[in-house]
């Protein structure tokens, strides 16, 4: 019998300045899982992914303000979003 996936971090809606670093986390109950994050609309960042972990980081632009961030679990489960609001 599998697990059933849930999340145990999920991305947090964030209030940023420009210029600052943002980092979003997301990790599930079960490693052999590949993590995602979906951004809409798309934005330039770095994402990191380990186990049942992953990170996204951007730097925080006009531009990317109001971005919906979520998180997937190979398309079976996804976070309820996240945004990014930049000052």
């Amino acid at each position: 019998t599998s697990a059933s996936i849930h999340f145990i971090i999920v991305p947090e809606t964030q209030y940023v300045y420009v210029n600052d670093t943002v980092t979003f986390e997301c990790a599930i109950n079960v490693s052999q899982n590949d993590l995602f994050f979906v951004t809409y609309p798309s934005v330039d960042g770095s994402e990191l992914s380990s186990g049942g972990m992953v990170s996204l980081t951007l730097t925080a632009t006009s531009e990317v303000n109001g971005t919906e961030v979520t998180c997937r679990a190979l398309n079976v489960a996804t976070t309820e979003p996240a945004y990014i609001y930049v000052q």
